[in-house]
Parts: C-alpha cells; structure tokens; sequence
C-alpha cells in the first residue's frame, strides 16, 4: 500500500556475523560459560543489553507458560508488551516505562505495577547501565538466580534465555550457485 503508514516497529535482529562469539554461545553446550556475561560481552553493550532483555523476557514468557499463569500476576502481560516494545524501538519513552513499572508512577495503572518478582528481574535488565562496568551481568545473573532460588534448573533457564536470543538473530542466507546459472 502507497503512502500506508508503519504501524508496528520494525522488529530487532541482531547480526550473527557482527557477533560471532554470541553464536558460538548459542551452538555450545558448555554450561561452564558464563552466558549473562557472555552477552553483556557482545561487540557492543547497547546490543549486549538488548541480549540480555531477550533472553530475561524469553525466560519470563516460559515461567509463566509453564505454570499455566498460576505464576502470572496481574501487570505482567502488560510488563511483557512494554519490553517487547523497549527491545524494538529503544526510544526513551520505552525505557521511561519500564522505569515507571518498576518504580512507580500515578500515571500507570496500579494494576499494571502488580508485576511478578520474576517480570521485575526481566524489567531491572532492561534498565542495566550499558557501559561494560558488569552492570548487565549483574543484572542477568541476579534474575536467573532468583529463578533458581524458586526451584528452576539453571540449565534449563540457560536454555530458554539463549533459545530468546536466537529467536532475534537475523537469519543467515546462504548463496549458491549451480553449475549452469549465476548466483542465486
């Protein structure tokens, strides 16, 4: 449609070839890694964070999926769209709020502040300094150790949140060329 306007952001991809030490991460199963520092790692700390934030909301959507939402509180369908909207279009009213949920504001609904511990965790990456102090790390380290404090198995949680970032990974397409044609 001529002239339509984009309704919905462009989604975020990040690119394996700028990164490929987050590959690597992804396609091992050396679980001696650290993975939240791995991703605080990547080539810059504004994708760092971003990695970070997919593989936090990753793990929530499955927390809540897999407890068929009896851990789900009211805000955290809320939570979830807002960090959505924060890994695709970084702008400074996403992170205001995502700051407002986690801190608080009269300008968001109450319920929408009822937000599982867990949510929070995600929502305290998102906010993470993005100078390479270890800020990210922390933040990522802190989430899943809460999540094993309540009984989640770290591998599966390593899992899950890199299963996140490779969901946001532009895809790799490959050229071939037949013997008889030029590259297709």
């Amino acid at each position: 449609m001529k002239g339509a306007k984009r309704l919905m952001p462009k989604r975020w991809v990040w690119d394996p070839k700028e990164n490929p030490k987050i590959v690597e991460l992804i396609d091992s199963n050396d679980e001696s890694v650290n993975w939240c520092d791995a991703l605080d790692r990547a080539k810059n700390c504004s994708i760092g964070i971003t990695l970070a934030v997919c593989a936090s909301l990753s793990i929530v959507k499955r927390v809540i999926a897999c407890s068929d939402g009896l851990d789900s509180f009211p805000g955290d369908e809320y939570a979830i769209k807002v960090l959505e909207a924060w890994i695709d279009e970084p702008t400074e009213k996403n992170f205001s709020l995502v700051f407002s949920l986690l801190y608080g504001d009269e300008d968001i609904d109450q319920g929408a502040q009822n937000i599982s511990p867990y949510t929070k965790g995600a929502l305290r990456c998102a906010i993470s300094h993005p100078d390479g102090c270890g800020e990210i790390t922390w933040a990522l380290e802190s989430f899943c150790e809460d999540l094993v404090g309540i009984g989640y198995d770290p591998a599966w949680i390593r899992e899950v949140g890199l299963r996140g970032v490779k969901a946001r990974m532009r895809p790799i397409i490959y050229l071939v060329q037949s013997r008889n044609e030029s590259w297709v």
